[in-house]
């Protein structure tokens, strides 16, 4: 859900030239698969289809394709950070760049029902307006 909220924000921004987006997890159990049906459906209501995105594992060589490394939590920080440790403190989160409360982690909405996807949206929709504003800033656009 993140990578399309984020992509919608970029596009909407005139950006979607300049940046580039993906999104991978930290472990192999889910590659190839679309996101939850209940990231789907949430994504789905403001106008986002992330139906066709499919999950990749995050690698090392990720580090040199990519300017900015986030995590969703500290689990999966660490376990990026442990892919090349001498860059670790590239990996940030999130939630670090804004979000309705301090909490640093992006709850799993696995298993929490509908409301559960839809809380994350709510973090996640602060978190990635607040990485792209940091993004134009550091990079003028």
């Amino acid at each position: 859900m993140a990578k399309g909220l984020f992509e919608a924000k970029v596009r909407a921004a005139g950006l979607s030239g300049e940046i580039h987006i993906d999104s991978a997890g930290t472990s192999s159990y889910h590659v190839g698969e679309r996101p939850d049906p209940g990231s789907i459906e949430v994504a789905a209501r403001v106008g986002i289809d992330i139906r066709e995105d499919r999950s990749r594992q995050f690698v090392s060589a990720d580090f040199d394709r990519f300017d900015y490394l986030i995590a969703m939590d500290r689990s999966n920080q660490q376990n990026m950070a442990r892919l090349r440790p001498s860059e670790s403190s590239r990996v940030t989160l999130i939630r670090s760049y804004g979000g309705p409360d301090d909490s640093l982690d992006v709850p799993d909405p696995w298993g929490g029902g509908i409301g559960g996807f839809e809380r994350v949206y709510e973090i996640l929709d602060a978190a990635t307006a607040g990485l792209l504003a940091q993004i134009r800033e550091e990079h003028g656009l």
